[in-house]
């Protein structure tokens, strides 16, 4: 078992009521049955390292050390923030039998060249598995010795930005020892970089990342003993609503280009800091998709779309209204297969503002996992179960539940969707 760093309390384990859904909702996803067990504690968001730190050491993160949980599988999965972790057993273990996934970097794992320190990962992966998890793992470069770098951290997740590595083969062998060391363990999923539409996350180019992917696919592939699966990055969420917009200019659609901008931003437009603004009709439309944001955008979607030719699935991120769902895995399937297979490792609902409404987003979270289902997505992992305060200023991706614990009604919704999939129904 994994021994809890000293001063922190272990999760009591107490049940909180579960939130009432209406009928209508559960009727929506033909639920055979409710969930019995209590789905309600903290669930933190995803995206951060297990304590914030780099290099694994001096983490203040609470990792599970209870028992085994046994449950059957089904396609959803869940991200929550370890730091949280001694609040969430009880929710955790009773939605059981999906996935996870823990980003992590090569920089933060060999800070000094020749000096690794896999403890964090060794951690986060038992203790996920554990709880009932499969795990997933991202793997970046970050900044460092690795690339001749050096960058401030990405944002408030003490990240850096990843490049190209100076030495490939170096890198190769990087990867390679990630999956030796982790497939035996059980991890048959791996991802190279994390949104590198994003520019706190990925400094290099399209072409140099287009390269990275098949650099790291190839790794993986080659280490695997058994039958593993490789993943890009995943773009932004937001990075296809320009993208598609873009690609109903080229198709003389103008009208509903500005249409499909205005509608599949319509709730990002209240928060100050996002980084497209409403436009008016198509002239500013074309203003905005001239710019740099969009146009690294879509630069990268095509670059993905190179890249599918040496991964296993497209890495799908998407928070906007479920009702786009359609248009973003059909514009994805348009520029690479008819058959392209995706997993949504990053899904939920973006809803910043006042105008959230906990009963609409549970409605919303039951369309956006039967839409996912619907369209084959092989995956769905809800980020963020629970928003964690100390990481961002105000709210915009909704959790399951809120950060006391208390489940907001889309957490029965979500407990509801995976008891009706491990039921086969």
């Amino acid at each position: 078992m994994h021994a809890r760093p000293s001063g922190k309390p272990r999760c009591s384990g107490r049940a909180r009521g579960v939130t009432r859904v209406p009928t209508v909702l559960i009727a929506a996803l033909a639920l055979a049955s409710l969930v019995a067990s209590c789905t309600s504690a903290e669930l933190g968001q995803g995206g951060g390292s297990a304590g914030g730190g780099r290099n694994g050491g001096g983490r203040e993160s609470l990792l599970y050390d209870g028992p085994q949980i046994e449950a059957r599988s089904h396609p959803y999965g869940l991200k929550w923030n370890w730091q949280h972790v001694g609040d969430l057993e009880d929710a955790l273990a009773s939605v059981a039998g999906g996935a996870t996934f823990y980003e992590f970097e090569w920089c933060g794992i060999e800070p000094e060249q020749g000096e690794r320190n896999w403890s964090e990962v060794d951690d986060v992966v038992a203790s996920a598995q554990r709880l009932g998890y499969d795990v997933y793992l991202k793997i970046r470069t970050g900044s460092c010795w690795v690339n001749s770098a050096t960058d401030e951290g990405a944002g408030d997740k003490s990240k850096t930005p990843s490049r190209f590595p100076d030495d490939p083969e170096e890198y190769e062998g990087f990867v390679a020892a990630v999956v030796e060391r982790y497939e035996p363990r059980g991890v048959a999923a791996y991802a190279i970089e994390n949104e590198p539409n994003a520019t706190n996350f990925w400094r290099g180019t399209p072409e140099e990342y287009v390269d990275l992917v098949r650099l790291g696919a190839d790794a993986v592939h080659g280490a695997a003993k058994g039958e593993v699966s490789v993943l890009d990055g995943g773009i932004s969420s937001i990075g296809y609503g320009v993208a598609i917009a873009a690609a109903l200019l080229e198709q003389g659609r103008d009208a509903d280009a500005v249409a499909f901008y205005d509608s599949y931003y319509a709730r990002r437009f209240a928060s100050e800091t996002f980084v497209f603004p409403r436009v008016a009709g198509v002239a500013e439309l074309r203003d905005v998709l001239s710019g740099m944001p969009a146009q690294r955008a879509i630069d990268y979607i095509e670059a993905t779309a190179r890249a599918m030719q040496y991964v296993d699935a497209w890495q799908l991120h998407y928070y906007e209204p479920w009702q786009h769902l359609a248009d973003v895995v059909g514009h994805i399937r348009s520029i690479t297969s008819p058959a392209q297979t995706v997993e949504a490792w990053e899904v939920g609902i973006a809803w910043p503002g006042p105008s959230y409404d906990e009963d609409v987003a549970a409605g919303e979270t039951a369309e956006l996992l039967g839409a996912g289902r619907a369209l084959g997505i092989g995956r769905l992992i809800y980020l963020p179960a629970a928003w964690s305060p100390g990481s961002r200023g105000r709210e915009i991706w909704r959790g399951l539940w809120e950060p006391d614990g208390t489940p907001r009604p889309a957490a029965q919704v979500y407990a509801n969707a995976v008891a009706a999939a491990q039921a086969g129904n």
